[in-house]
């Protein structure tokens, strides 16, 4: 692909119209017929060693990125937050390091989010709480600390949240119990501490819960029995 892209350069300048120019030559790459932005990049499996500032460079167009299971390191760069018309973003199986940029709470399109098996560290950023439309959150074996921020309880939308395999701590946000559209919270393999919030039985879709392997206060509340659903 680097080939491909160095006979482009002089021809076409910028990352967006080397790619345009000859994404009927690459699978994986899918741009508007009028226009001729690019706005999807689906690479999964490729085993690319770039980092994310030179593959998100200039495609302002994008809807879908699927970089999973490559050997892209470096961070998430801020300039992800430029991606406004982004609705679904998979870079799991990599080896990104770093935290998540803040301005991750910039992409108010997205539903879907895949950001496991990573070595991703630090706080999960409130600015989470920004992304109204988002349906599906994987941040799962990683090194996150801190607490689950309470702004999670401002997706009504969300249907699925895995947070397990970290080292989150505090308690469980009674916020959570906002969801409900939620039919899978993973939360367990942390270090979170306290009680489970009463909340919890308002997730009337919840069909799976995980929470073992925490520092949880061992009693069950009686409101849990208000999950039809759970398996």
């Amino acid at each position: 692909m680097e080939l491909i892209f160095a006979l482009q350069r002089r021809r076409y300048p910028t990352l967006e119209s080397q790619i345009s120019a000859i994404g009927t030559l690459l699978e994986g790459v899918s741009c508007n017929n009028i226009t001729g932005h690019v706005q999807e990049l689906d690479f999964s499996g490729w085993m690319l060693g770039e980092n994310l500032n030179s593959l998100f460079s200039g495609l302002t167009h994008l809807t879908t990125i699927d970089l999973s299971i490559n050997s892209i390191q470096g961070e998430i760069p801020a300039l992800i937050g430029k991606l406004h018309n982004l609705t679904s973003l998979n870079l799991h199986s990599n080896n990104l390091s770093g935290s998540i940029p803040i301005e991750i709470g910039k992409l108010l399109k997205l539903k879907d989010m895949k950001l496991s098996h990573n070595f991703l560290s630090g706080n999960i950023p409130k600015e989470f709480g920004c992304l109204k439309d988002l349906q599906f959150l994987s941040l799962s074996y990683k090194f996150f600390t801190g607490n689950i921020p309470k702004e999670f309880g401002c997706l009504k939308d969300l249907q699925v949240l895995s947070l397990s395999y970290n080292f989150l701590t505090g308690p469980l946000p009674k916020e959570l119990g906002s969801l409900e559209q939620l039919q899978f919270l993973a939360l367990g393999m942390n270090n979170i501490t306290g009680e489970i919030p009463a909340e919890l039985g308002m997730l009337k879709r919840l069909e799976i819960l995980g929470l073992d392997f925490n520092f949880l206060n061992s009693t069950i509340p009686e409101s849990l029995g208000n999950c039809s659903s759970l398996v």
